[in-house]
């Protein structure tokens, strides 16, 4: 039986009372495997509705008053029955245990928490990441707005506002050129380690040996867990089996060029202050300022690149995926 023969379906406890209908079923994830198992911990009940809760069995969940009412109302008296309170399934009824309990049907606000916990210890890496992010940048916009207006009074001009100073070219050619040194270490990262090796690296794929990032994803096609490019095949898959790379040169191209024209825009401010005349974007780009604020950051970013790569070949950090094993041997390459 599956789930969908089950739903609608006569609950009766032991001796035969009617005590409603199957109107939805209650499962947990489980493991820290992605994906989660999903176990089956239970059946929701009701006497009157016929439909799900709609995900709004959720304490938390905010819903609109009138939504809210209706809910309360259709699924007045619902409950949730356990699984090991259920006796017997049958294609017509579901047969309870003499002495089951009915369990509330909304999720405990605990488990709710529990499951918002493991969501955020499965994504930890990109939310810690992004929060750290949205913190420089904001000390960064701060302390960049701050610099501005002092070098204005110091020319006789006036302070600008926060806005104004999001708005210019000095902000966004500080913040782009740094992206821009970002994306090409990733993207040139990226292309480097599908035909470059490092021995002994955890960085670097085996040499000379088969690497699962290798293999054809077309003989994976009949695969139903497979991501949907690869069953669909054709350029579909050609962009997908590319993708990392084409978002990291996408990124890097646009914050190059976004860096040339803010840039531009600072630079010509910065003649006008000495009264010499502005430049396009193309002639900002044939400047000596243009290339030093880019290669001041593209050095560093391929000098640690190096670093990481040549010192996984003999340093070890227990419990990161970016080491090998403390206890295997400098040769192996691999992580």
């Amino acid at each position: 039986m599956i789930l969908s023969d089950l739903l609608g379906t006569e609950v009766r406890e032991a001796d035969g009372t009617l005590v409603g209908r199957v109107i939805d079923a209650r499962f947990r994830l489980e493991g820290s495997a992605n994906p989660s198992q999903a176990r089956l911990v239970g059946i929701i009940v009701s006497h009157g509705a016929f439909s799900s809760y709609l995900g709004y069995e959720r304490t938390a969940a905010s819903r609109p008053v009138l939504l809210d009412r209706l809910l309360r109302w259709l699924h007045r008296g619902s409950f949730l029955v356990l699984w090991e309170d259920i006796e017997r399934i049958d294609v017509d009824r579901v047969s309870l245990r003499s002495g089951y309990r009915r369990q509330p049907s909304a999720l405990d606000p605990d488990e709710e928490k529990e499951k918002g916990m493991n969501w955020m210890r499965a994504h930890g890496l990109v939310l810690i990441n992004v929060a750290l992010f949205l913190t420089f940048l904001l000390g960064m916009t701060l302390s960049g707005w701050h610099v501005s207006n002092e070098e204005a009074v110091e020319h006789g001009a006036a302070a600008q506002s926060l806005g104004a100073y999001l708005a210019s070219g000095d902000f966004w050619e500080a913040v782009t050129e740094n992206w821009e040194s970002e994306f090409l270490q990733m993207a040139s990262y990226i292309a480097f380690t599908i035909f470059l090796f490092q021995k002994g690296s955890s960085e670097s794929k085996p040499i000379g040996e088969p690497a699962p990032q290798d293999e054809d994803p077309r003989k994976h096609r009949d695969d139903p867990n497979a991501p949907w490019p690869v069953r669909r095949g054709g350029w579909v898959l050609v962009l997908y089996e590319n993708s990392m790379l084409i978002l990291f040169v996408v990124l890097f191209v646009a914050a190059f060029v976004t860096h040339a024209i803010s840039g531009a825009a600072a630079f010509s401010e910065e003649q006008e202050r000495h009264g010499l005349p502005p430049v396009s974007v193309i002639e900002y780009l044939g400047t000596s300022q243009f290339w030093f604020e880019s290669f001041q950051n593209w050095q560093s970013e391929f000098m640690v690149v190096a670093l990481l790569a040549g010192a996984a070949v003999y340093l070890r950090q227990h419990g990161s995926s970016e080491s090998k094993p403390v206890h295997v041997p400098h040769a192996e390459t691999g992580a």
